[in-house]
Formats: structure tokens, C-alpha cells, sequence
């Protein structure tokens, strides 16, 4: 009897201890680790509908996801942060689709 209260003892524990998701977990480092900033120019292409992009000092075009609007302004100098999307579909051949996470102008 004393075996089975012992082990309902530790089963209970166990599983008491939360989802095991903390503020600065190692998933958090992990998404961190995957940002990256640039200097680019915004441009508006006419092609397929119209869109903005951001092309890059180094050549790079970069499609954003989620620009605000007070940044579609063509050949604004803007400095951008945020990461690449990898399964991400998009209506336009241009680019490459990325996440804004922090914009701001230069």
C-alpha cells in the first residue's frame, strides 16, 4: 500500500508541473537567433497587381509579409528587421517572403 500511495505521490508531481513553457526558454533564443536587419530601399513593382518589396544594400530583395502601410512609400531608405518564412506561398515571383518584426525609417 505504502508503494502505491508512493507512486500516486510522484504521478501527481509529475504531472503538476505546467505546460513546461517559461519566459526565455530556448525556443524564444531559438526565434531570436533567426532575425536579421538590413539597410534597404522600399520599391513599388507594378507587376502582377502592384506590390512593395525591399531591396537590400547588398542586392537582396526581401517580399514583406506584414509592411505597414506608412512604409509603402517608393524608394524610402528604411532599416528592417525580421526573419525568412519557408512555407509561405505568395501570389507574386519576386522576393523572398519575409516577416517584419521592427521597421523604421533612415
Amino acid at each position: 500500500m505504502k508503494r502505491l500511495l508512493l507512486l500516486l505521490a510522484l504521478l501527481v508531481t509529475a504531472c503538476a508541473g505546467g505546460d513546461g513553457v517559461t519566459e526565455g526558454a530556448p525556443e524564444d533564443a531559438e526565434a531570436a537567433a533567426d532575425l536579421q536587419t538590413y539597410d534597404g530601399t522600399v520599391a513599388y513593382l507594378n507587376l502582377e497587381g502592384g506590390f512593395y518589396g525591399i531591396v537590400t544594400a547588398r542586392g537582396d530583395d526581401l517580399l514583406p509579409t506584414n509592411l505597414p502601410a506608412e512604409y509603402e512609400e517608393d524608394g524610402l531608405a528604411v532599416r528592417v528587421t525580421g526573419r525568412f518564412l519557408e512555407d509561405v506561398a505568395t501570389f507574386v515571383m519576386w522576393g523572398r517572403p519575409f516577416e517584419v518584426t521592427e521597421i523604421t525609417r533612415r
